[in-house]
């Protein structure tokens, strides 16, 4: 009877073991991974309004969605790596200064989820 304790102990602890590292390695999923970028964080700490500034290259613009995507420099301020990244615009306007290709400035902050740009600025 111990014995037979023991084994079902042990086949519990390993199943248990198992299931916590899986856990704690999905809780360390990076969304952004899928764009070649190492795994981090991509939570920005200005959901309080907070202004960033970057700088990269626009790869494509949707006008009608107010949607950009950039090839975006490393962003200390946020601990950010080089990556691609969407973003969507404040306002509409802003989407009629940029299009693929173009080198840009910008700023943006984080609402929830969405990185928003408020300002865009095309570089020759």
């Amino acid at each position: 009877m111990n014995m037979r304790f023991f084994y079902i102990a042990s086949v519990f602890f390993s199943i248990f073991a198992a299931v916590f590292v899986f856990s704690a390695a999905a809780a360390k999923h990076d969304p952004h991974s899928a764009h070649g970028a190492p795994s981090m964080e991509m939570k920005a700490t200005g959901s309080n309004g907070q202004v960033y500034t970057a700088a990269g290259v626009v790869k494509s613009v949707d006008k009608v969605a107010r949607k950009i995507t950039i090839a975006h420099e490393p962003v200390p301020a946020l601990g950010w790596p080089a990556m691609t990244m969407n973003f969507v615009f404040e306002d509409a306007s802003l989407a009629e200064e940029v299009k693929a290709g173009d080198k840009a400035r910008f700023d943006f902050r984080n609402e929830g989820n969405t990185y928003v740009i408020v300002d865009i600025e095309v570089r020759k």
